[in-house]
């Protein structure tokens, strides 16, 4: 993959992450009602789902063909509910309240890798993304291409979750009624949602 074509990878895979999301609203909500280690945690996860929906998306072009619309439809449906059900708990949780505050509430770290893994694995588009991505700068038979693309995947990823994370912090810092902001945080996640049941995947 020459640097040309890298460069460009690069730009469509942070254009892509860092626009806002379900996944960048999590890190919004992770980051003020739980703080930096929780957001570091969650963005681990979503990094870990991001990698198995673009292995998913090279299988099913090279294999396959193309995309299942059953399966599409199907992950749709269950993501649109599981991030309505997110954003309905983060409506009663505050955000105010110290760093160390914040960390002693912050719930089991397998907690925040999981939200962050099933915000990204559930949301269809992402699969849809790399399936469009692929072909245009690696083909559908260089599986190197592939795996060269992992390390701008993940590096690009975490740091635009992070960086809603590191947003969500400041907010609270700002504005200090952490309740308020959990609301705020919770019907936006809900209206994503919505936004995903209702929208069209391809």
């Amino acid at each position: 993959m020459s640097a040309e074509v890298l460069l460009a990878c690069c730009m469509a895979i942070f254009v892509a992450s860092i626009i806002p999301s379900p996944s960048m609203l999590l890190a919004l909500a992770k980051g003020a009602n739980h703080g930096w280690g929780a957001g570091a945690l969650s963005g681990a996860g979503n990094i870990a789902a991001t990698i198995v929906q673009a292995v998913a998306s090279y299988v099913m072009i090279l294999e396959v063909g193309g995309l299942s619309s059953s399966l599409l439809l199907g992950m749709k449906l269950v993501g649109a509910l599981y991030i309505f059900y997110i954003g309905w708990t983060l409506m009663g949780i505050a955000s105010s309240g110290s760093d160390r505050e914040v960390a002693a509430r912050s719930g089991s770290s397998w907690q925040h890798v999981r939200d962050g893994f099933m915000f990204a694995v559930v949301n269809p588009k992402a699969i849809v993304f790399f399936a469009a991505l692929f072909p245009q700068f690696v083909g559908r038979s260089a599986a190197g291409g592939v795996i060269a693309m992992g390390v701008p995947i993940v590096t690009i990823g975490f740091a635009c979750f992070m960086i809603y994370v590191v947003a969500g912090r400041v907010m609270v810092e700002i504005l200090g009624n952490g309740r308020h902001v959990g609301k705020i945080f919770g019907i936006c996640i809900m209206l994503c949602a919505l936004a995903l049941l209702f929208a069209r995947i391809t």
